[in-house]
């Protein structure tokens, strides 16, 4: 039986060294291969690290903070560009830059909700047409909820609301009277409390943005009396008198 030197044989070439004899030359390289081996976990993760920071760091560095926040809640899912386009014709009529950051900057919340009215006729039209669903009353019940407690906080002062859920707020007094606002209620109020958004100026001018708006959405504004306890009251009163700058702008849109 024929011997072979190691790193020899049938399966070695003559100028093939076996694995155990291959080596790295050049004590630089050979120290990075080495501290790659140990360490590339942990430089693994501390360039993630590095990576979410910087990540953070832009975004904080490039977002725009909201100068004031329009809640919308109803039947209405207004969907990403309808929410885009309107808040971009709210900014224009913002009065001033309220926090300062040089940027007229509002944004429309929308909240969509059915009345349990409004749940059981699109039940019944589901049953003869494949193209409506049916909704699902447990998400309600939570956008429901959710409504319930923003308003509570008063983050939202200004509001445009289905007409039931402004009586569900009105009937605790949770609005303030136009008159108080604007001096004078306007001609053809829909009560002492809300206009039909639809019928301003501001609406009639920005048709296309507010396009998605059932045509029954009230314009309303919160008070402060009953609003829950809050974190930051005096943030909270700030925000509100800022709100109320901004519901007069767009009441008096021309």
């Amino acid at each position: 039986m024929k011997n072979y030197a190691p790193g020899k044989g049938p399966d070695y070439g003559e100028d093939k060294l076996h694995p155990k004899e291959i080596e790295i030359k050049g004590g630089t390289a050979e120290k990075a291969v080495n501290f790659w081996f140990y360490h590339k976990w942990k430089v693994i993760i501390a360039l993630f690290i590095v990576f979410v920071l910087l990540v953070a760091c832009l975004q904080t560095c490039t977002s725009i903070e909201d100068d004031v926040l329009v809640l919308y809640a109803g039947p209405c899912n207004i969907g990403a560009s309808g929410v885009e386009g309107m808040g971009v014709a709210l900014s224009g009529v913002l009065p001033r830059d309220f926090n300062g950051d040089g940027e007229n900057h509002a944004t429309l919340v929308g909240l969509n909700i059915f009345s349990p009215e409004q749940v059981a006729a699109l039940a019944e039209e589901a049953k003869t047409d494949t193209n409506v669903a049916p909704v699902n009353t447990y998400v309600n019940q939570r956008e429901l909820s959710s409504f319930d407690n923003l308003i509570l906080t008063g983050e939202y002062s200004i509001c445009l609301l289905d007409p039931w859920l402004y009586e569900r707020v009105a009937s605790s007094g949770g609005f303030t009277k136009l008159a108080d606002v604007l001096g004078t209620a306007p001609d053809g109020a829909y009560s002492a409390y809300a206009v039909t958004f639809k019928d301003t100026a501001f609406a009639k001018a920005h048709a296309e943005e507010f396009q998605y708006l059932p045509d029954d959405t009230l314009l309303c504004i919160r008070n402060t009396n009953s609003m829950g306890s809050v974190i930051n009251k005096d943030s909270t009163l700030k925000k509100h008198d800022e709100a109320i700058e901004m519901f007069r702008a767009i009441m008096n849109y021309k």
